[in-house]
């Protein structure tokens, strides 16, 4: 027999060696699975929650500005208002379409 022949309780023996190695690497593969996909659910737990921890600490701001809306729109509009009855607006209002008129014509 030469050294590359073998007899069949050999390949047997390398056979079962072999199936011994790809078990272990099977095994190793599947925990790595098991600890990455934890490590991923612990990813987007801790997003998740940091976000609902950002509106925990963001809502008493937005609580002021739902309650106070109608009362800076009531502010804006007399504002606007204030601001229109003045006569330096008027005149600037003119002036301004004086000038508009006079660069649309050119």
């Amino acid at each position: 027999m030469s050294g590359t022949e073998l007899s069949n309780q050999e390949k047997l023996e390398e056979v079962y060696k072999l199936t011994l190695e790809n078990n272990t690497l099977l095994h190793g593969m599947r925990n790595r699975e098991r600890i990455a996909n934890a490590i991923r659910i612990l990813y987007w737990l801790v997003i998740i929650g940091s976000l609902f921890g950002a509106y925990y600490y963001i809502r008493p701001v937005i609580d002021v500005f739902t309650t106070n809306k109608g009362k800076i729109d009531e502010t804006l509009t007399q504002f606007q208002q204030l601001q229109q009855q003045l006569p330096e607006m008027k005149v600037l209002q003119q002036l301004l379409e004086k000038l508009k008129s006079s660069t649309s014509g050119q």
